[in-house]
């Protein structure tokens, strides 16, 4: 064929899981059109998106220090996937409650166990953070006594209100239904059964990569395809639906889609890997409760590392085994 798409190990876990879906009647409650695995489009994007941040980097700590140790935390998304509640696609609605009434407020998010929420907070005494505020430069975590506006998931605020967090002020709550199934419980736990009976470790590998790379692709706006045409009489048809020239070689020409303008893909559904980095998130959270704050030095997504040797493994997560722990005799933390 004179065309290639340029296949990724996203573009392979997505549709890997749109095509576990779709040969699942238990499961087709996601989508609009289930032969083109059209899943049922989110309505709000740029509110959702508020509420759609990554995994936890941060340094507590900056110097060298001796005798630290670093804490895994395997197959973390993968275990969050299966803690949340799946959200009915189809009953996404936006209540404006515009309220500081903290009955009200409560009551919310009790009622609302599915939804993202704009709000005013307050860490009344919180000295490891749990809600982030995106800022240009990324995430930070308000410090004790500190106010800040944001949006968050229902589940983050309800467990930050037991964490010393007060909620002040609401300006609107989108909600959804919970859905019959959690259609990404059964794929990771299909892919996490598959990944341990495998005894080559690139098959291993190839799966827990099936397993962390499909969630991304759910929140996904726009196109980066790239294309290389290999006959350069195909080169205007492409042109004409907004890709860019960005290399030539030879007679290759590559091309690339044009980063200015929003293509929503198919599959397009951000609530879902919102959902689920909330829950990946209040982990790591609990973990690094039990460790005292003077011990940590930074956290990195599904890892973190504290002073001092730890030699105890402790089970939290049914899909998977244990805490990977590892000896560091030096280490170096730098902001």
């Amino acid at each position: 064929f004179p065309v290639t798409i340029l296949c990724t190990i996203n573009q392979i876990a997505i549709n890997a899981l749109i095509n576990y879906w779709r040969k699942k009647p238990e499961h087709q409650h996601v989508f609009w059109k289930i032969p083109e695995g059209e899943i049922k489009r989110t309505l709000r994007s740029q509110e959702i998106h508020q509420a759609y941040r990554g995994g936890r980097v941060e340094s507590f700590q900056t110097g060298t220090f001796n005798n630290a140790t670093l804490i895994d935390m395997n197959s973390l998304y993968p275990y969050a996937t299966t803690q949340i509640h799946f959200p009915d696609l189809g009953s996404e609605r936006i209540n404006w409650l515009k309220t500081t009434n903290q009955k009200e407020i409560q009551e919310a998010l009790e009622k609302e166990k599915i939804g993202i929420t704009r709000c005013l907070i307050m860490n009344n005494c919180n000295q490891i953070g749990l809600l982030p505020i995106r800022t240009p430069n990324g995430n930070y975590y308000p410090i004790p006594n500190q106010q800040a506006i944001g949006t968050w998931t229902n589940y983050e605020l309800r467990e930050a209100i037991k964490e010393g967090y007060s909620i002040l002020a609401i300006e609107w709550m989108i909600t959804w239904k919970e859905a019959p199934n959690n259609p990404l419980k059964d794929f990771m736990l299909e892919m996490y059964h598959k990944r341990i009976t495998k005894h080559d470790e690139h098959d291993k590998y190839f799966y827990k990569s099936l397993m962390n790379s499909c969630l991304g692709k759910l929140a996904q706006t726009k196109n980066s395809q790239e294309i290389v045409v290999d006959d350069v009489e195909q080169a205007e048809k492409y042109l004409n639906r907004n890709y860019q020239i960005i290399k030539g070689i030879g007679l290759n020409y590559m091309y690339k889609k044009d980063a200015n303008q929003e293509y929503t893909k198919r599959y397009y559904t951000p609530i879902i890997p919102t959902l689920v980095n909330a829950v990946a998130r209040v982990i790591m959270y609990r973990e690094l409760k039990k460790i005292r704050k003077q011990d940590l030095l930074y956290t990195h997504t599904h890892k973190h590392t504290q002073a001092h040797t730890h030699t105890s493994t402790r089970s939290i997560h049914s899909i998977h085994s244990i805490h990977s722990i590892h000896s560091i005799h030096s280490i170096h933390s730098i902001r």
